[in-house]
C-alpha cells in the first residue's frame, strides 16, 4: 500500500500547548482523518476541541496559507506540512 509522509502541528489554543509530529499515513487520507486520528493520539481527545484554524504551507511562498476547502475532501499529499489551531468547542 501506497503511503504518504506529513508533518503536522497541532495547536490548543486554549491551553498554549502545540505538537509537532510526522506521519506516515496511507495513500487517500484526509486532512480530517489526520486531525481526528492526532488528537486522539496526542491525548487530547477529552478535551472537547474543534478546529479553529488549519494552514498548509507552500513552498514557493515559504509561508503557511488558509485552507478554505473542506478538511475531509482535502487528499494529503507526500511531504506535505500543516499547522492546525484548535479551541473548546462552544456549548450552546
Amino acid at each position: 500500500m501506497a503511503e504518504v509522509n506529513i508533518c503536522i502541528r497541532l495547536v490548543d489554543d486554549s491551553s498554549a500547548e502545540n505538537k509537532t509530529l510526522v506521519e506516515t499515513v496511507p495513500k487517500g487520507t484526509t486532512l480530517g482523518e489526520l486531525i481526528e486520528k492526532k488528537v486522539a493520539n496526542v491525548g487530547w481527545a477529552d478535551r472537547e476541541l474543534i478546529v479553529k484554524s488549519a494552514q498548509l504551507y507552500n513552498e514557493k511562498f515559504k509561508l503557511f496559507a488558509d485552507i478554505t476547502e473542506p478538511f475531509d475532501s482535502l487528499v494529503l499529499l507526500n511531504l506535505q506540512r500543516f499547522e492546525v489551531h484548535l479551541n473548546k468547542a462552544v456549548s450552546e
